[in-house]
């Protein structure tokens, strides 16, 4: 499987899984389809979601695996919080006190110290292992967007709904790059 193939499939499976379950739910609440009522705002909210928070984030994860070593991958995934904490600042208007910057430094050097990563094993140089950090870090900021981001949809739309509208956005935006760049990932896929 290649690594669009590989991002895709799990947010398929989410999509055909979530979606009866959502159905379910919205019949015994006596709801009708909330998209037909769906703001133009929240479509372009629930579009970006998709794009850049899990398309991007799972795609770009996907063929960091693959092109970086696992102690580099471990420790860019590092910046998870603070780049979240970053995307609150300016999305959300979250203040970045004093304490919180101390706290995830604190955070960063104690999940150094109890991960056991041999700092001496990491290598950041190389063609193939720059890249290979280099998206691993543009995931975890599409990450860090997606979870920032959906934090206002959440005011509105439930959970489930927002990862389903989200993956399916996603899933329906991979599909054809998968079907064109990857189509023996298909024929690959039971053996």
């Amino acid at each position: 499987m290649g690594p669009l193939f590989a991002a895709w499939l799990p947010l398929a499976l989410t999509v055909l899984v979530l979606a009866p379950i959502l159905k379910i739910q919205d019949r015994r609440k006596g709801l009708q389809r909330q998209i037909g009522r769906m703001s133009a705002h929240d479509v372009v909210a629930f579009v970006l979601l998709g794009v850049f928070g899990k398309a991007v984030s799972m795609l770009f994860g996907t063929w960091a695996v693959r092109l970086t070593l696992a102690s580099d991958a471990a420790l860019v995934n590092l910046a998870l919080p603070i780049t979240t904490a970053v995307m609150a600042y300016f999305l959300l208007g979250e203040r970045m006190t004093v304490i919180r910057v101390v706290s995830f430094v604190m955070a960063i050097v104690g999940v150094l110290l109890c991960s056991g990563i041999n700092l001496h094993g990491l290598d950041f140089s190389g063609r193939r292992l720059l890249m290979g950090n280099a998206f691993c870090f543009l995931a975890v900021t599409a990450s860090a967007f997606g979870n920032t981001y959906s934090k206002t949809m959440l005011a509105r739309y439930s959970p489930l709904r927002v990862v389903l509208y989200t993956d399916g956005i996603a899933a329906l935006i991979l599909l054809p790059l998968t079907v064109y760049l990857e189509p023996e990932s298909f024929r690959n896929l039971f053996h």
